[in-house]
């Protein structure tokens, strides 16, 4: 997360972060209702630097990743049979640099024997420096028929160049709308 000071070269890095603890909670409630909580905490980690003109040296320490706290809360309730509804929560709070967060809520409707399909998302993302804060937003609906002699899928995807799901996560790609 850290570079190391200008200055100073990097002589070794640790390959992974230390995982100091984590805890799982999941489950279905009898009403239909799944949830799941991880919360993991990592250690400081520390590379091995010292300053670029001193190569005799013996160096020293530099914190290149801070302790820091991952957690990650979904929960979905089964609705009108062959549906769902849910929402999802991440963030990242580490010592030295600002949270981030994603929220989305989505939606699955099925019926007429599951052969038709509405899926809807929208989510959320706060993340970056505190004076340099982006947020940003996803947005997809897609309408789906898949039985008789006729079927296929129109559907619309929005994410914004803002929209970053990285830290606790992967996305390739933001900054986009299609519509099929």
């Amino acid at each position: 997360r850290f570079g190391v000071p200008d200055g100073f070269e990097e002589m070794a890095r640790p390959r992974a972060t230390t995982i100091l603890g984590a805890a799982k909670l999941s489950g279905k409630t009898a009403a239909g209702t799944s949830y799941g909580i991880l919360d993991a905490l990592t250690a400081d980690e520390y590379a091995d630097i010292r300053r670029s003109e001193d190569e005799g040296s013996d160096g020293e320490t530099f914190r290149v990743e801070p302790r820091t706290n991952f957690l990650i809360g979904r929960v979905q309730q089964d609705v009108l049979g062959d549906s769902t509804v849910g929402g999802m929560f991440t963030t990242m709070n580490g010592d030295g640099f600002a949270p981030a967060f994603v929220a989305s809520a989505d939606g699955e409707f099925k019926w007429a024997d599951k052969a038709y399909r509405v899926f809807t998302r929208a989510g959320v993302s706060r993340t970056g420096a505190i004076g340099d804060r982006d947020s940003g937003y996803e947005a997809a609906a897609y309408f789906s028929k898949f039985s008789g002699s006729f079927g296929g899928q129109v559907y619309a995807d929005a994410r914004s160049p803002e929209f970053n799901a990285n830290d606790l996560g992967f996305m390739s790609r933001a900054g986009r709308t299609q519509v099929g």
